[in-house]
């Protein structure tokens, strides 16, 4: 009776199996030029597999071997083939794999002041009396080490009062050319002053920027609303990257 059970079992369940896959490590992001480490699962190799990249590039696994490193020279969809070599070299498995393209250009369509302290830390106003108290407002782009890519001086607008907000400092869309290689990207606000060095308004990462911008898409055409680092500065932006 107990083999009868089991038999039927056999005949009307279906079958759990495992199917393999070729998995991409998330430990560095997909993006041109980065190492990533391709693991072949749910399937033991017994006789040697080929692994090929979908970019004309194929490296043998040698019995045992269950992951390769591969690192794509440009972004774009590309389909990784799994080979069994001991079996005509019949396909196991593919997997779609996309490698994000760093952008080389920063479009910045809008920035929008939404909110600013109303005096300096020191409690000191931002300007002199001659020419207003309030801030002339302009900002600025920067890489991680605080080197600036572009101080956008030219669309300062002055002696901007909190009854000015929100307040576009945009007209037309800024084009910056961005850098090779950087770790992430920040705007800066700053008060312009012609006789004394300028104040910072404040600070903020720009969101998506790290590692190269590779994300920096994911935020394209999307208006971010972000508070600087010590919370006394708002702005909406909105980008795009080519």
């Amino acid at each position: 009776m107990r083999l009868l059970y089991f038999a039927i079992l056999s005949v009307f369940l279906p079958c759990l199996c495992i199917s393999q896959e070729i998995r991409v490590a998330n430990d560095v992001p997909k993006a041109p030029g980065n190492e990533l480490t391709f693991y072949i699962t749910n399937y033991e190799n017994k006789s040697g597999l080929l692994l090929q990249f979908g970019d004309n590039q194929e490296v043998f696994l040698s019995k045992g071997e269950q992951s390769a490193k591969h690192a794509y020279d440009k972004g774009g969809r590309f389909v990784a083939k799994l080979f069994d070599v001991s079996n005509t070299n019949k396909v196991l498995v593919m997997e779609n794999i996309e490698i994000l393209s760093k952008p080389t250009k920063l479009i910045i369509e809008s920035f929008v002041i939404t909110s600013y302290h109303p005096v300096k830390g020191d409690g000191r106003a931002w300007d002199n009396m001659i020419s207003g108290t309030y801030p002339d407002i302009f900002f600025s782009v920067h890489i991680a080490d605080g080197s600036a890519l572009q101080y956008l001086d030219h669309l300062k607008i002055e002696n901007v009062s909190p009854n000015n907000l929100p307040l576009e400092l945009i007209t037309t869309p800024v084009e910056i050319d961005l850098p090779e290689k950087f770790e992430m990207l920040s705007f800066a606000v700053w008060d312009d002053d012609s006789v004394s060095d300028d104040d910072r308004l404040g600070s903020m990462l720009i969101t998506g920027s790290k590692d190269n911008g590779v994300n920096l898409s994911e935020f394209s055409g999307k208006v971010i609303s972000t508070t600087s680092q010590d919370g006394k500065l708002q702005v909406n932006y909105k980008i795009k990257v080519e």
